[in-house]
């Protein structure tokens, strides 16, 4: 699903494994729905306010990285913690369905990984529509 008005663009990013350790072990979780909006990440787990973007093209992939203020208490979880995040990235590899979140700490150290997808095309035009804000 993706939204946009005038001043509002939302893409919802459907959250499936999660890797607390960044090593590319995911594990399963109960599917969560995210919404990334223009302003703010809005999850079960807490609210990220948005202080700014940039798109990146890293390692074959593609997609944003957003520069945040806030935390996600992922504690219920098995291995889980709360996590004080200062940027995310949604990245994927052209023409493949899923969707890697990466979260870094204030000093750019890795603190978790998520896979999950989005609706169809919605990372492609959440993007264009944020740029023309």
């Amino acid at each position: 699903m993706f939204f946009s008005s005038k001043n509002k663009v939302e893409m919802i990013y459907h959250l499936k494994e999660v890797d607390f350790d960044g090593n590319g072990n995911f594990s399963s979780c109960t599917p969560e729905d995210w919404i990334i909006g223009n302003k703010k990440i809005i999850t079960p787990r807490g609210t990220l306010k948005i202080r700014e973007f940039k798109i990146v093209e890293q390692n074959g992939m593609v997609g944003i990285q957003l520069s945040v203020r806030g935390s996600l208490d992922f504690s219920s979880m098995q291995n889980g913690r709360s996590l004080e995040i200062s940027t995310i990235a949604f990245m994927r590899q052209p023409h493949n369905a899923w969707l890697w979140g990466y979260t870094f700490d204030k000093v750019g150290y890795p603190i978790a990984n998520f896979c999950g997808n989005d609706d169809l095309d919605g990372l492609m035009m959440y993007v264009r529509d944020l740029e023309r804000l």
